[in-house]
């Protein structure tokens, strides 16, 4: 699965992305992550 995290607060996408994995590895479920710190970076 593929997840984008989009936020300008560096520190809340840390958390975020965090608790995604955990979900993931909870429920054997592989995961790519992309961190954007504005909507334009994608």
């Amino acid at each position: 699965m593929k997840i984008a995290i989009c936020d300008d607060e560096e520190l809340l996408c840390s958390k975020i992305e965090k608790i995604i994995l955990e979900y993931g590895e909870a429920n054997n479920i592989s995961l790519e992550i992309d961190i954007l710190n504005d909507g334009r970076s994608y």
